[in-house]
């Protein structure tokens, strides 16, 4: 893995670092036991794949992207989405971690129709399964993004539209499916914090963290424990001021 970034090897422990040696962890060694347990497992150290890697660099409102990358074009085809994640995964390596943290929508963009979508998904996370076989490196989450796409304007959990509603579970499924076959640690879904405008938040919240419940939250994938948490007190969620995003 040497096509995007050459000229730069893998990042190692110099603890005698100087001032020249920038591409080098002085601090940290992975190997490194500290109470009972080494730095590796202490600082599970993941590398956010939409920040990392889909992010342009740009201000929605005041400015054009200044990230300028050689394997991106900007546009929303797979082999714009293949080549992209080559690259992550040849950063993944160079930078000696073990997790990266990534969203269905991070990975495979959305199709024409809902199999259309599923079937781009299919493939790249086939993609990504051989790519962690030769890197050792898994994601430390896997996560739904049912929020970017237009139709969760009103929610996704709580849409009042029964049919957005049903395809977020959809949605939701297939993320289940992935995050498994990934090895993931945990499941995450990432839902709408837009609010419908003729609603105050007060009035919603707790129904929306009651609706949005049907579908697990941070659940861990794997071994016997992989189902979705327990549905939280909607209540005790509004008295604390939870998110429920």
């Amino acid at each position: 893995m040497n096509k995007y970034f050459p000229g730069i090897g893998r990042i190692e422990y110099k603890p005698d670092a100087g001032p020249e040696d920038t591409l080098v962890y002085r601090h940290y060694n992975a190997g490194e036991t500290i109470h009972g347990r080494t730095m590796e497992e202490w600082l599970k150290f993941s590398v956010c794949y939409f920040n990392t890697f889909r992010y342009y660099g740009s201000d929605d409102y005041y400015g054009d992207r200044t990230h300028q990358r050689q394997w991106e074009d900007g546009s929303r085809s797979l082999d714009n989405y293949k080549r992209r994640m080559m690259a992550a995964f040849e950063f993944f390596h160079k930078l000696n971690i073990k997790y990266y943290s990534v969203s269905d929508r991070d990975m495979a963009p959305e199709g024409e129709s809902l199999e259309e979508t599923n079937r781009f998904l299919e493939e790249m996370v086939t993609m990504a399964a051989d790519l962690q076989k030769q890197t050792g490196i898994r994601p430390l989450y896997y996560s739904a993004d049912l929020f970017t796409h237009p139709r969760y304007m009103n929610g996704s959990g709580s849409n009042p539209d029964a049919h957005v509603f049903a395809y977020a579970c959809a949605q939701v499924e297939r993320s289940m499916d992935a995050a498994k076959r990934l090895g993931a640690r945990e499941l995450r879904v990432l839902q709408s914090s837009r609010w419908l405008p003729e609603r105050p938040p007060a009035s919603v919240l707790p129904r929306y963290v009651s609706h949005g419940s049907v579908v697990p939250h941070g659940s861990p994938v794997q071994g016997e424990d992989w189902l979705p948490r327990t549905a939280p007190d909607p209540t005790q969620a509004f008295r604390s001021s939870a998110s429920p995003v």
